[in-house]
């Protein structure tokens, strides 16, 4: 129900109008459930409903500025692997331009090649056979001729046969997408609809194998379909019917004639509860689970089909991931398999509690109970029919959990499980004489279990906030590997539960896993550990231990574990030892269980180093020369083979090492240097008075003052300027950030605690807080409001105001970057808010602070540690969902002066600052400012307004016509700042040296403030030739251009 200028309507416009079509609230969960008596969920595998045909979304890469799905994100949607979704329906678009056709094929065909039905809608006729009507959502934007019904079947049929052409077996075609909601699209009245499927029905299909979907209404309005039930030649001609969920209440879904006809019923497009808020907010995207339920059990559908599989409130985040939403349908669509008939189940056993059955074509049966309430409800399954469940895994979604698995004990014909509150579960049954226990099974290798990372997580997830997720080509063979970074413990890492079925208690099992670093120590010891339950008390034993060096593969391998006996919940995990003070971010690889004796592949054991052998051949002779030489011209040298060429010590391969390694081979000398011990200069600041100070707040002030330092990082920048502040120079602190650091309730008391305590000179503070500013308008606005300002402190505040897409990470990795390499070295430092709902950017903010080992101050740590243990209330901080009150804000500055007061201790001094080499997502941007186009070469503003601007955004440009603005520059790439909105900006398309991007103004997250996305980027600087032209009254009021 979207085009590519509204797809980010409002969940209003839609609100409406299902209150205009239903008179009751959109998307209010369904009609009011009656529980039956308290009693058991009773299972009849003889009472038989609808054959489910799959789950899945659409894909639709021209549309999107992102572009077509990734590989990996096609095997992630429609792989039924670990962390994988299970969908098995992609649905794809019919554009009415047949040049673009192309666009939906390599999407289509990996999804297909894993098991995916495709199937196609259409939004438009080609423009040739349309009238431009502009009616609105009653009478539409565009009407197909009536003289050319001919030539839109002709056109349908030309798609089709495209398709299979391409190698796509496309399943179905339908008429016409949402022909009642199409003040974007095409109208068709119902009466024509059904007119036109009697007439060309079979035109459609003629000389393929594709069926004949029925239009898609866009809240299953009955008068579309009735009035193909009503016409015998549309109903013959009709292979199954479509439609759309948006603001259908549970009372709408039910159809009873349209059910009972003999065709299948597919939902086609949907999101709920709404596309304004983040996929990730829980436990809303509990909706999800209800809406398919209801869809299944009260509308006896066939299929269930999302809107974008890839949107940041879609069941895949934009960066590839699985979103909350996701892994709720998750929980249907990875075992409710194409094939499954839906059996009979009490729907309703307790309050809150819905209940649906499946049985799949391999004989096991998928039960999924959805727990609405708050809290765990012990629920009672029985087998109605008989049968006897063998075996049973239990997969949970909740608050804390994603499809997290459990193994439970069945009583014959029936089981118990507690529901944990705001939750689905789906329990897999496998009956008596199912055959053997599946957690039993070994692949063709031998083993239990081998996760080799190459397109998922594979069930590992963090110990604590610690960051785990894929990295493309890190493992191994250039593979994939799982990274884990942001920890602040040795113990954090990376844990995936085993199951007791597979790994028995008492018995011994081979067990191994793979580990590589890049920074940090020369060398750091690795431990594969066991988590487990002795029945009171959990527990921990290690399975094997390796020391690493940094830059290198080493495995860590027992072929002969016994888990202890008695052990219950197991979790096996991975991380450092005791002396890890660094808490490094790690690669893990490859990790294997298998029967015990197995001898599991993995990476050679650490080398054994003799200082001076730098080939590894046990001697030290004239081929170490050689090696040495080329290794110094090549300056490659990591781990082992750096600890053997560094003969002095000292943590470098240099010349002097290559000049000892000569004279040892002609043995003028007979022993290595020692190493020099270097003692760094003391700082020049007095500790004294911050090592001895004595804090007045009371201990639990002091515990939430404690938890929000997330990094002290490195403290030398910091310590230089205040101490030249208290000498008498001047100072200057700014804040780059949003509405929060506009507001001023944190930057006012804590630069007063600077200027009171350190500024014995001029102080002054540049307050740079606008509403809106996420990182990447804050990158375009930096040169301006913070650069030319030349402060001393910056502190960086975009946390609420990010996104999950790698644009928004790689401007704030940019933005650090450019601030760091100013002349006058400020200090840097990241403070990170958070939503009273939760949410904050601190899960890809925190790894780049730590990556420069800049300080990071986490008030989403401390306010959730005092929001959960009752220190603090909601309403002691917040003014409203985002914003900080007067005291709220001297919270945040009550933390940031107590790190100041830390960051001064001795033990946190440091007497040097280097930055980092290697970037966590990217620096690329870091060279960006704020040009205004007049200023170019070339400038004509075409159709383009000049105006005033927005807040301290110096211009703007508003689009008043058809005209592009046109300019040539120099440089990589540009960011276009622009005025965004729910509806009504308009797009534009962005051209530079003859490649277009489209940048759409329609913004879920936004309210008339800024937004931001890369129109243009290359690898090296050159001549930009650009032109910007648009729809609607799009506004510009920035172009950052990258140098």
């Amino acid at each position: 129900m979207k085009t590519t200028n509204i797809f980010g309507k409002l969940l209003s416009a839609v609100t409406s109008m299902a209150l205009l079509v239903s008179g009751t609230a959109a998307f209010s969960g369904s009609a009011p459930l009656t529980a039956s008596a308290a009693g058991a969920a009773m299972i009849d595998t003889t009472d038989v409903y609808q054959t489910i045909r799959g789950f899945g979304g659409i894909n639709l890469p021209e549309w999107i500025t992102q572009g077509d799905m990734t590989d990996a994100q096609v095997q992630k949607a429609f792989g039924n692997g670990d962390d994988e979704l299970g969908f098995t329906i992609l649905r794809i678009y019919v554009s009415d331009d047949s040049n673009a056709w192309s666009r939906a094929v390599p999407t289509a065909k990996r999804a297909q090649a894993l098991g995916a039905t495709v199937f196609a809608s259409p939004w438009n006729p080609p423009a040739a056979i349309r009238n431009t009507v502009n009616g609105g959502l009653a009478g539409g934007k565009y009407q197909l001729k009536k003289d050319k019904w001919a030539e839109y079947a002709a056109h349908l049929n030309s798609y089709c046969k495209y398709m299979e052409g391409q190698g796509i077996d496309l399943y179905s075609v339908s008429i016409q997408n949402e022909p009642d909601y199409a003040e974007e699209w095409t109208y068709w009245s119902p009466n024509d609809l059904a007119s036109f499927i009697a007439q060309y029905g079979k035109a459609v299909k003629q000389g393929t194998n594709v069926k004949l979907m029925s239009p898609e209404s866009f809240q299953y309005k009955k008068d579309i379909y009735n009035a193909i039930l009503g016409n015998s030649q549309a109903m013959a001609n009709t292979d199954l019917f479509g439609t759309h969920f948006y603001g259908t209440q549970r009372g709408q879904m039910d159809f009873p004639s349209l059910e009972n006809c003999g065709k299948d019923i597919w939902m086609t497009e949907v999101y709920v509860p709404d596309s304004n808020s983040d996929a990730d907010t829980y436990p809303q995207a509990l909706k999800v689970a209800e809406n398919i339920h209801d869809g299944l059990v009260v509308g006896n559908l066939n299929a269930y089909v999302w809107w974008y599989i890839r949107r940041s409130y879609g069941p895949m985040k934009e960066n590839g991931n699985i979103s909350k939403r996701g892994y709720c349908m998750a929980q249907y669509s990875k075992w409710v398999r194409p094939g499954a008939v839906r059996i009979g189940v009490t729907e309703q056993p307790n309050s809150n509690i819905l209940v649906s059955a499946y049985k799949n074509t391999d004989g096991k049966i998928a039960v999924v109970a959805i727990n609405k309430g708050s809290n765990a409800v012990n629920q009672d399954f029985q087998m109605a029919s008989g049968e006897d469940i063998k075996y049973i895994d239990s997969y949970t979604t909740s608050a804390n959990a994603n499809l997290a698995k459990k193994e439970l004990t069945s009583n014959g014909t029936s089981f118990s499980a507690s529901l944990p509150g705001n939750s689905v579960t789906t329990f897999v049954l496998s009956s008596e004489g199912g055959g053997e226990d599946p957690s039993k099974t070994v692949d063709d290798d031998g083993y239990y279990f081998h996760d080799t990372f190459d397109s998922s997580t594979a069930s590992w997830t963090g110990r604590a906030s610690e960051t785990v997720e894929t990295a493309a080509g890190k493992g191994m063979e250039g593979t994939g590997a799982l990274s884990i970074s942001g920890r602040s413990a040795t113990w954090n890492g990376a844990v995936k539960s085993l199951s007791s079925r597979t790994f028995v208690p008492g018995t011994a099992y081979s067990f191994a896993g793979n580990v590589m670093y890049n920074s940090g120590p020369a060398e750091q010891t690795f431990q594969l550990s066991l988590q487990y339950s002795d029945g009171t008390t959990t527990k921990y034993d290690h399975i094997a231990s390796a020391t690493v060096p940094k830059g290198e593969w080493v495995q860590l391998a027992n072929p002969s574990y016994t888990i202890p006996a008695g052990a219950s919940d197991l979790h096996i995990y991975i991380e450092t030892d005791e002396n890890d003070s660094d808490f490094i971010s790690f690669f893990f690889d490859e990790a294997v269980g298998a029967p015990e004796g197995t001898v599991i592949k993995g990476a050679d054991p650490p080398k054994q180093v003799i200082l001076g052998d730098v080939n590894f051949d046990g001697v030290i002779d004239s081929l170490d020369m050689i090696a040495a030489r080329k290794a110094i011209i090549k300056g490659d040298l990591t781990g082992a083979s750096l600890k053997a060429a560094d003969v002095d010590q000292n943590g470098k391969f240099e010349v002097a090492d290559l000049v000892n390694i000569k004279k040892f081979i002609l043995r003028l000398i007979t022993e290595w240097p020692e190493p020099e011990v270097v003692v760094p200069p003391e700082p020049q600041i007095d500790t004294s008075k911050w090592d001895n100070y004595q804090e007045t707040a009371s201990a639990k002030d002091i515990e939430f003052y404690k938890s929000s330092i997330k990094h002290m990082g490195n403290t030398y920048r910091l310590a230089k300027k205040l101490t030249a502040a208290e000498n008498g120079e001047s100072l200057t602190v700014a804040y780059l950030g949003g509405s929060i650091t506009e507001g001023k309730n944190y930057t006012t008391p804590f630069s007063k605690y600077l200027q009171t305590t350190f500024a014995k000179g001029k102080f002054t503070e540049v307050n740079a807080g606008m509403s809106g500013t996420s990182s990447v308008v804050g990158l375009v606005r930096s040169e301006k409001d913070i650069v030319a300002k030349n402060p001393d402190i910056i502190f960086l505040e975009f946390s609420v105001n990010d996104h999950e897409d790698i644009m928004y990470k790689k401007c704030f990795e940019s933005c650090i970057k450019k601030f760091l390499d100013m002349p006058n070295e400020p200090a840097v430092c990241v403070l990170i808010t958070r939503a009273q709902g939760g949410f904050s950017s601190q899960s890809q903010m925190y790894p780049i602070g730590k990556n420069f080992d800049i300080p990071v101050i986490s008030m989403d740590d401390a306010l959730t540690k005092a929001f959960n243990s009752g220190y603090l209330k909601t309403s002691d901080y917040y003014s409203d969902e985002y914003h900080p009150h007067q005291k709220g804000g001297q919270l945040i500055a009550d933390c940031m002066s107590y790190f100041v007061r830390q960051a001064l201790r001795s033990e946190n001094l440091k007497t040097s600052y280097t930055q980092p080499t290697s970037y966590v997502y990217g620096a690329e941007y870091a060279n960006c400012v704020n040009v205004d186009p007049k200023t170019l070469d070339n400038f004509n503003a075409g159709s383009w307004s000049a105006g005033t601007g927005y807040n301290s955004l110096p211009y703007s440009y508003t689009l008043n016509g058809g005209s592009p603005m046109k300019f040539k520059t120099q440089g990589k790439g540009l960011i276009i700042v622009f005025k965004a909105n729910s509806s009504g900006m308009g797009s534009i398309d962005v051209t530079v040296n003859g490649k277009t991007t489209k940048v759409n103004g329609n913004k879920q997250y936004t309210w008339g403030g800024p937004d931001a996305e890369l129109g243009y980027y290359q690898n090296t600087t050159g001549d930009l030739d650009v032109s910007i032209s648009g729809s609607g009254s799009f506004t510009i009021w920035g172009i950052g251009l990258i140098k």
